[in-house]
């Protein structure tokens, strides 16, 4: 028998340093929604959203609308396939609201009906909306919050399409992209807007961007929401958005081109504060092989008749989402090169550039868990 080191990462406890853990799962490659936007005709879908706060009430003051999103706004991201046959559908979703406003981590909970993208079509509608975060004592804190939308198809329809509506002006709706360029905390913190840094606001925007052959945006993003209005939130987004780069064909080899995305912003106050760096939420875009993480197995550890080991790193996500930087902040057991077998692994690392919540990535310091199980075979 031959003894092989087989390593086991924890892919689901990335967390930026200084925050609590995060769920965040490796992310799957650049994929079409069944979302499509409703662009023009005369059979108009529509729809309704609801939230409330759900698990632990850690707040005084409960997170309510800044502004509610108008029924015509929830139909533009409405299925392709049940706008075409006019049929009506839910979803609910779960997210963390953040204390800047954003929802992040989201995940769909439920949709009816079953697999005709009305899941998908509800987290698709999260940049748009305008919620006020939970409050205590003064003060914006985090919280989980359940959202419910429902999509109301036209009234009417003859065989599979619906009167008036121009169903080649159907866009799809390019989720999950994989950015292989995108702004940096410093960036950002650049474009912030200079009314709302002198007087200390904070602001969210959506862009609805179409993608082009060469992975950049064709022309300018429109912006579909803003808040609050008037200090420049919008067109600073506009011109983030130019730094964006991703694939322009889909992992099943797809062309992509000429499809929506909403692409989401986030301006906090505490980008403004010396010395916070205020990143997004990464998530894991490749992690390290069984294979890779059996070779990394200290030798030393082996002679000394270990068979589990554990280490964590700091490291600094880098323009292209690997990792830098990175120094080991903790390891068990010492003196068997449990700490040199971590960093060997750092480069098989990469994260993702852009966080759900509109936050950057790249310039944040990651703590990554790894750890070991020597297996005999």
């Amino acid at each position: 028998m031959v003894n092989s080191a087989i390593g086991i990462a924890s892919i689901l406890t990335l967390q930026l340093v200084g925050s609590s853990p995060l769920v965040q799962p490796t992310g799957p490659e650049n994929q079409f929604s069944a979302g499509a936007t409703n662009a023009r005709g005369g059979g108009q879908a529509t729809g309704d959203v609801r939230f409330q706060a759900t698990g632990e009430r850690n707040f005084d003051k409960a997170p309510e609308w800044i502004r509610a999103p108008q029924p015509k706004a929830v139909g533009l991201v409405y299925p392709t396939q049940a706008l075409r046959s006019g049929r009506n559908g839910a979803a609910e979703i779960k997210c963390i609201l953040t204390v800047d406003g954003a929802l992040s981590g989201c995940a769909t909970i439920s949709e009816s009906p079953t697999g005709q993208g009305f899941g998908d079509a509800a987290l698709n509608l999260t940049p748009d909306l305008n919620i006020k975060p939970a409050m205590k004592a003064g003060r914006p804190v985090a919280t989980e919050v359940s959202i419910n939308a429902s999509f109301s198809a036209p009234a009417a329809t003859i065989g599979s399409y619906i009167p008036g509506t121009d169903i080649s002006a159907l866009q799809p709706v390019l989720t999950n992209p994989v950015w292989s360029q995108a702004p940096s905390y410093a960036q950002v913190v650049a474009a912030y807007p200079s009314r709302a840094r002198t007087e200390s606001v904070g602001g969210r925007v959506s862009l609805e961007c179409t993608l082009a052959a060469d992975g950049h945006f064709q022309e300018s993003c429109l912006v579909r929401n803003e808040e609050p209005v008037g200090y420049g939130f919008g067109a600073a987004a506009v011109e983030l958005a130019r730094m964006f780069v991703t694939s322009p064909t889909l992992s099943d080899g797809k062309s992509a081109v000429g499809a929506n995305l909403r692409l989401p912003f986030t301006f906090s106050t505490r980008m403004l504060q010396p010395g916070q760096t205020v990143t997004g939420s990464p998530s894991l875009m490749a992690i390290p092989t069984n294979l890779e993480l059996g070779a990394a197995f200290p030798r030393p550890a082996r002679r000394a008749g270990v068979d589990q080991s554990r280490a964590a790193m700091d490291c600094t996500v880098a323009p292209g989402g690997s990792l830098s930087s990175c120094t080991v902040v903790r390891e068990s057991p010492t003196g068997v090169g449990v700490a040199a077998g971590a960093m060997q692994l750092a480069p098989k690392y990469k994260v993702s550039l852009w966080s759900s919540d509109g936050l950057p990535v790249i310039g944040s310091t990651v703590r990554v868990p790894v750890s070991y199980e020597l297996t005999v075979r």
